[in-house]
Order: C-alpha cells, then structure tokens, then sequence
C-alpha cells in the first residue's frame, strides 16, 4: 500500500530511533484530517530531497513520528537532474496560487517573483509576508500530493530590472514573449546551453524562463532583458493566458533540456 506523504523539516534522526519528533502544525493538521492511528506508517519529506519512512504516535499533546528508514537527502532523481527557474510577474487574482501549485508539480526548482511595469497587483508591505508564506504551503502542498521530495524556493517581489542581471551567465535565459521568435527558439537555446553531454549523475545545465504579466513586458523591459543576455521565445503561435504561459514554459524548458541528457540508445 503506498504510504500517505507529510512535509516534516527537519526529519527526525534516524540515528536516535527512539526518539520521536512532533509534527509540525500543518503535517498534524493533514495527519487527523486523514485519521492517522497509532502505529500507522507514513512517508515524510523535508523539502530538500531527504525523506524517511516513520511510524505514528499519536496522544493528548499532538501526533508524533517515529524514524524507521531514510532515503539519502543527496540522492537527486532525474526530474531534479536540470534546474528550472520560473521568474514570475506578479498576476491579478489567484493566478500565482494556480501556477505555483502546477509548476511545482511540473518540476521547478525556484519561483522568482517579479514586478513588472504593466503588474496591476502589487504587494502591501504588510501583507507582503503573509503573501509569500501562503504561496510557500501551497507549493509544500503540491509536492507532497505529487511524490516529489524537494519544494521549490520562492522569493518575494523584485523589480524586473534587478532579476535580469541576476540570473548566471552560465544558465539559459528566456523570455518569454508572444512575437518576436517561434517556438523552435527554445531548441536551438537548448541545444548551445552549457554542460550538454554531462553526467547524468550531476545537473548539466540550469535555464530560467520569465513569464510576464497581462499584456506582457514592454519594449523597454525587452530591450533591457536582451542587454543582459536574455532570449525572447515564443510559447507557439497562440497568445497564452499568464497562468497557462508559464506551465507551458517551465514544462516545454524542462522537457528540452532534459532531452539533451538523454542517451542515444534510449531516444526514439
């Protein structure tokens, strides 16, 4: 029977068996949510690729774990083999809730928030911190439904001028823009990406893709992006909604990249 997943950082230590780690406030709450009894057994993640399988415990002051095996937190599979980094303008709504849950199911390894000169929503500093740690559950949630092992890091809002130059020379770069190359781009950015034809075992090549806003970024914001290295991108020949823009980009980027470090023999 597969075991129910809870999020648990840090794990509890395996060298110590006989010692029990309560749950942290949200895994408690799934926990009795699901009816977990005593002895139940139960796979926990911490968000960084470690996980363990534990027993339950559960009395008067909450629900506890019990270690029982641990897989090793260095062992990185293939999905987490090329890192994805979605820079993300800040859409109206609940859009970042949708994308931060698909995207992390997808596999993306960091979520840069971003504000662009067409963002009509802007974070309050008051509630910029609320915002953020919301955004963080559901993205600890989403790993947990789909058996991934590591949660995405998510950054608060920067100004669009910034993120350009921070990404790494070393990492693709594409933004994604409704005109100005077809979708082909992506593979011809893939394919001159650094690191193609290493190891498996270690993670060949990063690339960051940046998704706009609606009515996507200006010619200044373009222009500028370009200056610091960036390749704009068509996601096909479809205008996209923001929300389904940026799971077609990080799935398309993961997917190419990907492809890249596949053995000939095992390709079609």
């Amino acid at each position: 029977m597969k075991l129910r997943r809870l999020f648990q950082d840090p794990l509890p230590s395996i060298r110590d068996p006989a010692r029990s780690a309560r749950l942290g406030p949200e895994a408690e709450r799934h926990a009795r949510v699901l009816r977990l009894r005593d002895g139940d057994r139960v796979r926990l993640f911490d968000g960084r690729g470690g996980e363990m399988t534990a027993s339950i415990a559960v009395d008067a002051g909450g629900v506890w774990v019990q270690p029982m095996s641990e897989s090793p937190s260095d062992s990185v599979s293939q999905a987490e083999s090329v890192a994805v980094t979605l820079v993300q303008a800040i859409p109206k709504g609940s859009k970042l809730e949708a994308i931060v849950r698909a995207t992390t199911e997808i596999g993306v390894q960091s979520i840069r928030l971003m504000y662009a000169e067409r963002c009509v929503s802007r974070w309050g500093s008051d509630r910029a911190a609320s915002r953020l740690e919301r955004l963080r559950r559901v993205s600890e949630q989403a790993a947990r439904q789909c058996g991934r092992s590591v949660v995405p890091e998510i950054s608060a809002p920067e100004p669009a001028d910034r993120l350009w130059s921070q990404a790494p020379s070393e990492t693709s770069r594409w933004l994604c823009h409704p005109h100005p190359a077809p979708l082909e781009a992506m593979n011809s950015a893939a394919a001159a990406a650094p690191g193609v034809g290493a190891s498996r075992s270690t993670r060949a090549h990063d690339v960051w893709v940046t998704v706009g806003p609606e009515g996507g970024f200006s010619d200044a914001e373009v222009a500028a992006a370009r200056a610091c290295g960036w390749t704009p991108v068509a996601l096909g020949s479809n205008v996209l909604r923001v929300e389904t823009a940026a799971i077609v980009a990080v799935a398309l980027a993961a997917d190419r990249l990907s492809a890249l470090e596949t053995p000939s023999w095992q390709q079609d």
